[in-house]
């Protein structure tokens, strides 16, 4: 891992060009493969590890370059062949999709609800830059269909779930489109708290928290790329906060 890690951190370039991740029942290996220049370079783990190799990966994926592809190909790996960690029946079809993409919003959703959860106990002014901007977004919105009240009264775990629904929603905005989920804050006004929570958050929060609590660091910044692509998706290379 470490020497790969290394290659593709120097590497610059990236050539579109994609071969689809295989397992090997076999050997029980997953391969997936990122191009350096021309060069294709396999990444094989055992399907076992694939979690925690997802999760090291992650911590150094900034957004763009091959580093990225390689985490984009590793979370493909599991939404293809997570049933078989899971000991699941595989799903087919439209199910398939639908599933991918809600194995991605899950996690993206707990990632910023302990992201938001951490950052709410900093004053506003030394939260991150980009928590502020995304804040001033849902205000501008709250103020647009007069619910700034309701905001103001509200308890803080209540703002911590509208925003992280407000923030995911928009940052798989295409994705939902594609494969016909709703909007995690479709209205506003009808906000409920705690089936967004149970819906999103709840599914991967353990797993997350796992992650943070051994390096409380993780929450100090936009620290993967979930996180850059809920406060940053256009530019998320560009944080002036990433690790």
């Amino acid at each position: 891992m470490p020497n790969l890690l290394e290659q593709l951190t120097k590497s610059r370039r990236v050539k579109a060009k994609r071969i689809e991740p295989r397992f090997s029942r076999k050997t029980r290996r997953v391969t997936v493969t990122v191009h350096i220049d021309e060069i294709p370079i396999e990444f094989s783990i055992l399907i076992g590890r694939l979690d925690k190799a997802i999760d090291k990966v992650c911590r150094y994926a900034h957004g763009s370059g091959p580093l990225q592809v390689l985490f984009e190909e590793l979370i493909h790996a599991r939404q293809k062949y997570g049933h078989i960690i899971d000991e699941k029946n595989k799903r087919r079809g439209i199910q398939s999709g639908r599933k991918e993409v809600s194995y991605d919003l899950q996690y993206a959703a707990a990632w910023t609800y302990c992201f938001l959860r951490s950052q709410w106990k900093r004053p506003k002014k030394n939260r991150n830059l980009f928590l502020q901007k995304a804040a001033s977004r849902l205000m501008r919105r709250l103020r647009k269909e007069k619910l700034v009240t309701g905001w103001e009264d509200a308890k803080r775990s209540w703002q911590i779930r509208l925003l992280a629904a407000f923030l995911v929603g928009k940052a798989y905005a295409k994705e939902r489109k594609q494969h016909k989920l709703t909007e995690p804050l479709e209205r506003l006004a009808k906000f409920h708290a705690d089936s967004f929570y149970r819906t999103y958050v709840q599914p991967k929060l353990k797993h997350v928290e796992s992650r943070f609590r051994n390096k409380p660091k993780l929450l100090d910044s936009l620290s993967n790329a979930y996180l850059r692509k809920v406060f940053h998706p256009q530019a998320s290379d560009a944080s002036p906060t990433s690790p």
